[in-house]
């Protein structure tokens, strides 16, 4: 499968040919009279009409335009389509996948050039679609299918997927949310004691002070105290009372001292603490090779450290901020485009791929963890945690975190073009090049320009 050159086809339908075969006939032969044959005789001896064959089945072709990372895992996906297949033999599941780059602009390219598809992968932003009628609501179909109940998924993953009301836009593929990475080894040498549920943003800085090494003082440690992952910081100015915008997107509120209060913060921690580096090492140059002692880092990264020969790592909650615990939450699903021909069977290649048919869940890991998130379906997701994952001991509390997490203002899509904006503004911030009302202010007039564009000014 060439992920680059998939040809978008619209239906095909692979009609049978019927056919039939050759009638045979008896043909009389010579002018011998013989007594007539008798009734039963003249029937057995009569031309039979041969039965048809049956004709194949249809089988319906549902495109699919999904991400990137299935064609990096295109034989895993294979063996999936093959047993999707098997158990319905009528339907085909044509994958269109991505290129790479931006996932969510090759999305809106898709749309935009009003190119066709069955079923999307979202893994992100609906909003947009479904207000614009590119989705179609699925609640009717997830509500007479016997052997389906939405119940079965994280509520907190579903409910995203509800707004705008009045319909169910996507099914719940994925999610991720944040917890603390923290090396045990680091902790114990520092005489530091290992985070627990009472720990908060000042707690953090304390143990970082203490766990970053710079034995020579040359201002470039051998060890860093702590880390953010700088692109996904709207749930810690949520915990600080602030944030970027408010969870409609008619405001921004980051300049509001809660927000000013979290940037400042994460500033003081890279120029005045000097406990976080920047530019960010990243969790593989950092916290997987001893470089960094804590980390804040989504599911993805327990299944990959645990597999990290020597480093004893342990996983806590978020601390808590004066407006408590907070984590983000990333939401993968995947829906169904609204000028589908093929409704039913998209219905059915949905459920497959999200997990909720019963289906081969070890399979199914392999595919989703590779791109990263556990699995929105509740089951399946704790059966991965409980059979395939056994190290860290608190690997549990990723389970807890749905309870506390906020979609990033970045997972709105009128708030794609604020993130790009924030990610360009805010590194003034961590140089030291610019304060942080400044930036504040400017990213507020960006926000205010958007409004007046878009018509909600």
């Amino acid at each position: 499968m060439d992920a680059n050159t998939v040809e978008l086809n619209r239906r095909r339908l692979l009609q049978s040919l019927g056919g039939t075969l050759g009638i045979l006939g008896l043909a009389a032969c010579g002018t011998v009279t013989t007594p007539a044959p008798a009734a039963e005789e003249q029937e057995a001896m009569a031309p039979k009409e041969e039965e048809k064959a049956p004709e194949p089945a249809e089988i319906t072709v549902v495109d699919f335009f999904i991400g990137p990372f299935a064609g990096r895992n295109q034989e895993g996906f294979d063996r999936l389509r093959a047993g999707f297949h098997e158990k319905n033999p009528n339907i085909e599941i044509n994958l269109i996948v991505a290129g790479s780059g931006n996932y969510q602009e090759n999305i809106r390219i898709f749309v935009a050039a009003g190119a066709a598809s069955d079923v999307v992968h979202m893994s992100g932003p609906h909003l947009n679609y479904a207000v614009d009628g590119n989705l179609v609501n699925l609640d009717d179909y997830a509500k007479a299918d016997a052997g389906f109940d939405i119940e079965d998924y994280y509520p907190r993953v579903t409910d995203y997927y509800r707004v705008p009301e009045g319909g169910l836009w996507c099914l719940p593929w994925n999610y991720a949310t944040e917890g603390l990475y923290y090396n045990k080894q680091h902790f114990a040498e520092a005489g530091v004691e290992e985070p627990d549920e009472t720990w908060n943003w000042d707690d953090v800085t304390e143990a970082a002070r203490k766990l970053t090494k710079d034995a020579n003082n040359d201002g470039e440690p051998e060890a860093w105290g702590v880390e953010f992952r700088l692109a996904r910081l709207d749930h810690v100015l949520r915990s600080f009372g602030g944030g970027f915008l408010t969870e409609e997107n008619t405001k921004s509120v980051v300049t509001e001292p809660g927000s000013i209060a979290a940037l400042q913060y994460l500033a003081d921690l890279m120029l005045k603490d000097r406990v976080h580096p920047y530019p960010t090492l990243g969790w593989r140059d950092g916290i997987s090779q001893g470089m960094g002692s804590m980390a804040f880092l989504p599911e993805w990264a327990a299944v990959r450290l645990a597999g990290v020969e020597g480093l004893d790592f342990e996983i806590g909650l978020m601390p808590q901020g004066p407006e408590g615990r907070v984590t983000f939450f990333i939401p993968g699903g995947a829906g169904m485009f609204s000028n589908t021909d093929a409704a039913d069977s998209a219905w059915e290649v949905l459920k497959w791929f999200c997990n909720s048919d019963g289906g081969e869940w070890a399979l199914a890991r392999e595919v989703a963890f590779v791109s990263g998130s556990p699995t929105a379906h509740i089951a399946a997701n704790e059966y991965f945690w409980n059979t395939h994952l056994q190290r860290p001991a608190n690997r549990h509390v990723f389970l807890q975190n749905p309870d506390f997490a906020i979609v990033p203002f970045s997972h709105s899509w009128d708030g794609v073009s604020f993130q790009g904006a924030a990610q360009e503004l805010l590194p003034k911030i961590w140089e030291g090049t610019t304060s942080v009302e400044e930036v504040a202010r400017e990213l507020d007039a960006l926000w205010l320009a958007r409004l007046q564009e878009t018509g909600r000014g």
